[in-house]
């Protein structure tokens, strides 16, 4: 905070306000990183005074960056208004030269908040390349081995130390996979026992909580794991290796990978909560539902592995991400959706994803309009210094608008619908198409750089995998196919009743 535009009131001790964002971090960001002392820090906010913010001792600065993650979570939450919001200008510069300068595990505490933060901030230091630094410093210091922690660790402090790692390891998958690149944290000797309960936690009064919050913790880097293991099985796979595969091979692979997002989310129904009100999402089936299809539509992406079944991964690609758009329209809402990298990061990718089914499907009418028009309304939250989102919303309106000339199109055609469900693009349609993919192409290479995963499907529509289909295709039973995944969520497939 820039403490010389006030008062000397600003020396007195944070109130209640400020303390609020510390309970806001631990309520939620805290469930997915659970690295830090929840008494320590709330200790520490009583102790402290606003000028102490950012000083050089690194206990200052992790409240300070608890303090502005806190704010967030409750701007987002409806709780405080971004005209209200404490004008908390977090210095990078110094705190990045000081991790640097001085490694260790206060360091590696630093980090992880300043990298967390940086996702809400649109003028901020590239997230990726902190984590990046992030990832290399806990290798260099042992974070990885159980060998590596210092001798002189009691118990407790062990178990954050292990759970520090867990929560780099958490934030490194979240943060490579948004963007369609390899993780920085690799180790083939990691050893760290994933986040268990401390006796103190044990014999507490707070220990079903505690219990509650490992369990969703766990089911976190379990999702984590799931992402990169997609990743790495279909999207880094090298073009040798995925030609030297047989299409049952290749569907072996994806069967494998399905049957485990099928156990991922049903764990999930297990954890999931009835919470007090929006601060926390985690525990959402709401939540649980998003990353569901998200992790479907990582899955069947367009791209080489995925090519010799283009029609069939389309069809089902289309309801995927029909219900991924619909979940995160409901989190918004709900205003349980953050409005930073990693979703505006998930939704390019998957607007990218619905212009490729498009072209290769051309159907007569398009099922995702509406959810079309619910992801506009997503990019649209964002706030306007985030210029990629609103860049990304102008085209997925383009999108809407050559979706509903298409349709117009076919209308007008004498064919009979009952037998004919696809018709080619129009010359000029098919320009004004090919347009705003390159234009949407633009904003994912800006975004993730030009070596991402996710710009292979560029080159599967350059190969001429989007393709005219037969003039009066008629309806086939994979269309039909996916007239019943449109209706199929599998929230219905679950007794939600003890929620």
């Amino acid at each position: 905070m820039d403490h010389e535009t006030h008062s000397a009131a600003t020396a007195s001790t944070f109130d209640g306000t400020y303390l609020s964002y510390v309970h806001a971090y631990f309520r939620h960001v805290h469930r997915a990183y659970p690295f830090l002392d929840r008494q320590e820090i709330l200790s520490n906010a009583k102790a402290s005074t606003y000028l102490n913010i950012w000083s050089d001792n690194p206990d200052s600065i992790i409240l300070g960056l608890v303090l502005s993650i806190g704010s967030t979570t409750l701007e987002r939450a409806g709780k405080l208004s971004v005209y209200n919001r404490p004008n908390m200008v977090v210095p990078y510069t110094r705190i990045l030269s000081r991790c640097l300068s001085s490694p260790g595990l206060k360091g590696l505490q630093i980090l992880p908040l300043l990298s967390l933060y940086s996702l809400f901030d649109p003028k901020g230091i590239s997230t990726w390349s902190m984590v990046g630094i992030l990832t290399r410093q806990a290798v260099m210091l042992g974070l990885s081995r159980t060998t590596g922690l210092p001798r002189a660790l009691n118990p407790p402090e062990a178990e954050l130390s292990n759970r520090l790692f867990w929560s780099i390891f958490v934030l490194d998958r979240m943060l490579a996979v948004s963007v369609g690149h390899s993780v920085g944290l690799v180790d083939e000797g990691m050893d760290i026992p994933q986040p268990a309960m401390t006796v103190e936690e044990f014999t507490s009064s707070e220990r079903t909580a505690n219990a509650s919050l490992l369990q969703l913790n766990r089911h976190i880097i379990q999702l984590r794991q799931l992402e990169h293991q997609i990743l790495d099985s279909l999207h880094k796979r090298g073009q040798v290796n995925i030609e030297s595969m047989t299409s049952v091979n290749r569907a072996t692979v994806l069967g494998q990978l399905r049957s485990a997002i099928d156990d991922w989310y049903s764990t999930g129904c297990l954890v999931c909560l009835p919470e007090a009100d929006n601060i926390p999402i985690h525990s959402t089936i709401t939540w649980l539902n998003a990353r569901y299809y998200n992790l479907l539509i990582l899955l069947y992406y367009p791209c080489h592995f995925n090519n010799q079944a283009k029609h069939i991964s389309s069809i089902e690609l289309v309801g995927c991400i029909r219900k991924y758009f619909k979940y995160n329209y409901i989190l918004l809402e709900n205003r349980q959706l953050p409005l930073n990298y990693i979703t505006l990061n998930r939704l390019i990718p998957a607007c990218l994803a619905l212009m490729h089914c498009f072209g290769v499907i051309q159907p007569r009418h398009f099922s995702a309009k509406l959810e079309l028009s619910s992801c506009i309304d997503i990019l649209r939250a964002f706030p306007e210094d985030w210029l990629p989102a609103h860049q990304a919303k102008q085209v997925v309106i383009e999108f809407l608008g050559i979706v509903m000339a298409h349709e117009a199109y076919a209308a007008a055609q004498l064919f009979d619908c009952s037998e004919a469900n696809t018709i080619p693009l129009t010359s000029t349609t098919n320009l004004s198409f090919q347009k705003i993919l390159t234009d949407m192409l633009g904003i994912a290479k800006s975004a993730f750089g030009p070596i991402s995963c996710y710009l292979s499907i560029s080159s599967l529509s350059d190969s001429g995998h989007i393709s005219a289909p037969p003039l009066g295709a008629s309806i086939t039973d994979l269309e039909k196919g996916n007239e019943q995944l449109s209706t199929w969520d599998p929230a219905n497939c679950y007794d939600f009743g003890f929620l």
